[in-house]
């Protein structure tokens, strides 16, 4: 093997090597079960009431129903809280009875995800600034947590 051709094949296995790793890093991510007691927006996408498995991987994340027939992958911004929650959670926007998925927080953690607004619910906030818009948060739980699935609404607040 000539030196050129062996330096060829090194430039290969480093690309393919670091190819693998960048592969690696942004697959791994959390995941979180939650169910969801009313209908709502994640992004462009419609999803309605029931139990869904989030994904979280950079600054995509990932909804799917648990039946397999919804699924949604929206991308996400960094966020922050005042102090870190031991119990994952999903927080909603509330207009009227519109409900638009907005944060997501993994649990043990100050820096978690927000969503981007869609169209409509801009529309609707602009709308709501004269009437109630409510925060609702719902708990998860990790999905590889033993403990068991507990939803309840944590918070909600009135008008703004």
């Amino acid at each position: 093997m000539t030196n050129a051709t062996q330096e060829d094949s090194m430039k290969r296995t480093f690309l393919a090597a670091s190819l693998l790793a960048v592969i690696a890093s942004t697959s791994y991510g959390q995941s979180m079960v939650a169910k969801i007691p009313f209908d709502f927006q994640f992004g462009k996408t419609f999803m309605p009431a029931g139990r869904y498995e989030v994904n979280l991987a950079g600054s995509l994340t990932t909804l799917r129903s648990e039946n397999g027939k919804v699924s949604a992958t929206a991308l996400s911004l960094p966020d922050e809280r005042h102090s870190a929650s031991t119990q994952p959670s999903l927080e909603f926007q509330r207009y009227g009875n519109d409900y638009f998925l907005s944060k997501i927080w993994t649990g043990n953690q100050q820096k978690d995800r927000a969503l981007y607004k869609s169209q409509r619910e801009k529309e609707l906030a602009r709308n709501a600034r004269s009437s109630k818009q409510e925060e609702v948060a719902l708990e998860a739980a990790s999905k590889n947590s033993s403990n068991a699935l507990q939803t309840k609404n944590l918070a909600s607040q009135g008008s703004r």
